[in-house]
């Protein structure tokens, strides 16, 4: 699926040697096509002399062409959105309904509030789940989503998404979870030393 917007700035074509040259070459060899065709045995239609003169014509053009070595340049642009990588605690403590309300049905809220599809034209929002490691989602899950981890690697979630987008412009992490991890390193240490921030 294309992500950014290609636009070229500049088409050139260039010669190792004199376009000047090449045209001049390229009109007499289009007069001695002209020339060698004035007369013919056995004699033939107007019509037939035009052709083959053309095609003559066509063929010292091409290989005058050739031998003045073309050299097509194209220079081109290509515009990306930032990228967000949206990462979804997806382990069973976010099925958990306790003293502060049903950790499931706020996931949701937050999955289907309309922030998501009103920041689509600024913003190239990629959707991960994870547990004990990512899971990348093809869009943002909802009702689909299940909440059955046995394990909680925050740290190793952020460090696996870092991978996928070397070299891009990744813009922020939005982490959505209750903030427990039971495995893995500090995901607190690696968002202070990361230059992306993490929300």
């Amino acid at each position: 699926e294309p992500r950014g917007l290609l636009s070229y700035t500049s088409i050139q074509l260039t010669f190792a040697w004199s376009v000047f040259f090449l045209v001049v070459i390229i009109g007499l060899s289009v007069g001695l096509s002209a020339w060698l065709y004035r007369d013919t045995i056995p004699p033939v239609t107007t019509f037939r002399r035009r052709l083959l003169i053309s095609l003559r014509s066509t063929a010292f053009a091409i290989a005058f062409f050739i031998l003045f070595e073309p050299i097509l340049d194209l220079q081109y642009e290509e515009k990306e959105k930032p990228i967000v990588a949206v990462l979804i605690d997806a382990s069973e403590s976010m099925s958990i309904h306790d003293a502060h309300g049903d950790r499931k049905q706020e996931l949701r809220g937050v999955l289907d509030h309309r922030m998501w599809p009103d920041h689509t034209e600024a913003w190239d929002i990629r959707y991960f789940t994870f547990s004990d490691r990512l899971f990348p989602s093809d869009r943002r899950p909802s009702d689909t989503l299940t909440l059955t981890g046995h394990a909680t690697d925050m740290f190793t979630a952020l460090e696996q998404a870092q991978s996928q987008f070397l070299g891009k412009h990744l813009a922020a992490y939005v982490v959505i979870s209750d903030g427990q991890y039971n495995v893995g390193g500090d995901p607190v240490g690696f968002a202070q030393n990361f230059e992306v921030p993490v929300f």
